[in-house]
Order: C-alpha cells, then structure tokens, then sequence
C-alpha cells in the first residue's frame, strides 16, 4: 500500500486511520515515530508520547494531522519520514 502524497495538504488531507495504520507497521518504533515530537502542535497536546498506546497515538494525530512528521515518502514497503539528504540519495 502506498499513498501519492504529491497533491495532498495537511490538515485537509491527512491520512486516514487506516494509511496511519499502515504506515505505523513500516516503523521500528510504530506510531510513535510518526510524530514530529519537537513541532509545535504535538507540543501543544502537553502530553509524553512514551505514555501512549499506539491507538492513543494514531487518534492525537487523526485529530491533529500537523503533528506529522513531513514530508512524507511513501513507496510501497519504504516510508520516509522528515528531510534527509542522505536519505533521498537512496531514492535515485
């Protein structure tokens, strides 16, 4: 499952519960690594993250898709979460 992002916006368009889901199994961390931890909205919401299950996860950022980390890369069974030059080299 994949999702072309290229026409999307956030918060109009963010994910659904389902492409979060999904993008969560492709994590080592889970739902947790979705979550842009240092942004203003998932600082905001006041809560530690490592309190959290992973639906309590997915729910704060259903309710606030600006928490996201971004951009967002998605190929089939690859996701890339936020800017990395070195990682994009890896794309070509």
């Amino acid at each position: 499952m994949g999702i072309d992002y290229q026409d999307r916006r956030l918060p109009k368009d963010g994910p659904s519960a389902e492409e979060l889901r999904a993008m969560a199994r492709l994590l080592p961390g889970g739902a947790k690594d979705l979550v842009s931890l240092r942004g203003r909205h998932w600082k905001a919401q006041g809560v530690d993250i490592e309190t959290l299950a992973e639906d309590e996860v997915l729910e704060r950022i259903l309710k606030d898709p600006l928490s996201l980390r971004r951009p967002i890369l998605w190929q089939g069974d690859r996701l890339l979460l936020g800017y990395s030059a070195k990682s994009y080299e890896g794309l070509r």
